[in-house]
């Protein structure tokens, strides 16, 4: 092949790659801007909870600290459990499983954290309610349960 036709291909290589590489940042930059504000965890976002009532700017920004700060908390509660169901799980696959007291044991710990979880989310609902008015709190607090009814509908795995 030509001289010139060998550094005409390779210039064209090297400007295919920083054009997949331009459209790869730009596609990632782009899914960054279109996560919301609010959120708790996974796909559940709370913007449309939050759509509906018509927040001051303080109330965006108490409500913005109050999810930045529960999902902190669920979020330590909830890799605290992760080594305990691990525990569980390795000990029940070994060649000697688990006695009846140490699984009980592991599970009460998991009960435990179960029970921690729920009192935080209690007490992010009383700070949320503090921070709200009574016409945006029934608003809200309907939405959630929506969602929740929602989610404990879906189907669940049958294996």
């Amino acid at each position: 092949m030509n001289e010139r036709v060998k550094r005409l291909l390779f210039i064209f290589s090297i400007c295919l790659n920083i054009g997949f590489i331009v459209i790869a940042a730009f596609a990632m930059y782009q899914k960054e801007n279109r996560k919301s504000k609010f959120r708790y965890f996974g796909r559940h976002s709370t913007s449309a909870v939050f759509e509906v009532v018509d927040l001051t700017r303080q109330q965006h920004q108490e409500v913005d600290q109050l999810i930045q700060l529960f999902r902190a908390n669920m979020l330590s509660v909830s890799k605290a459990v992760a080594p305990l169901k691990a525990d569980l799980f390795i000990g029940m696959a070994g060649d000697k499983p688990l006695s009846e007291e140490e699984a009980k044991a592991i599970i009460s710990k998991m009960n435990a954290m179960q029970n921690q979880r729920g009192e935080l989310i209690h007490q992010h609902l009383k700070a949320l309610r503090q921070v709200l008015t009574e016409e945006q709190t029934q608003e809200v607090f309907t939405r959630f349960a929506e969602i929740q009814n929602r989610w404990s509908k879906k189907v669940k795995p049958t294996w």
